[in-house]
């Protein structure tokens, strides 16, 4: 692409880029010791922008469970789906079996034998 450019109307342009050629085939070589100095000088300056550390803080039992049920979304999920399982346990529906009869206890509405609040209240209206 440089070669489409070149005219022959000033000759020293052609020394000039076998002049840049040779220096491109021969980088600058670095000594050690600069290299060192350079790297100690960096170290340095690069030490001034570092953060303070900070001291590590021990997290509270109830936020590190917090954060182990998945935040705030979680709890409430989980909060969520214990209180319709205590809803279904206490409510089934009839499509569920009750616990209760699961246990085989049985319960009658009647606290005393031989005793009816019917037979009560209808002798108090008369």
């Amino acid at each position: 692409m440089a070669d489409e450019h070149k005219t022959d109307l000033n000759p020293s342009l052609t020394e000039v880029d076998a002049l840049l050629h040779t220096a491109r085939a021969a980088p600058p070589v670095v000594s050690d010791d600069l290299m060192a100095a350079i790297l100690a000088d960096a170290s340095q300056v690069q030490a001034g922008f570092l953060p303070p550390e900070m001291p590590v803080r021990r997290q509270n039992f109830f936020a590190a469970l917090l954060s182990v049920l998945g935040g705030g979304v979680g709890v409430g999920g989980l909060v969520t789906a214990g209180l319709a399982g205590v809803w279904i346990g206490v409510a089934p529906p009839a499509f569920l079996p009750d616990p209760m009869e699961l246990t085989g206890i049985t319960t009658t509405s009647e606290l005393f034998d031989g005793f009816d609040m019917s037979e009560l209240i209808s002798e108090d209206l008369q």
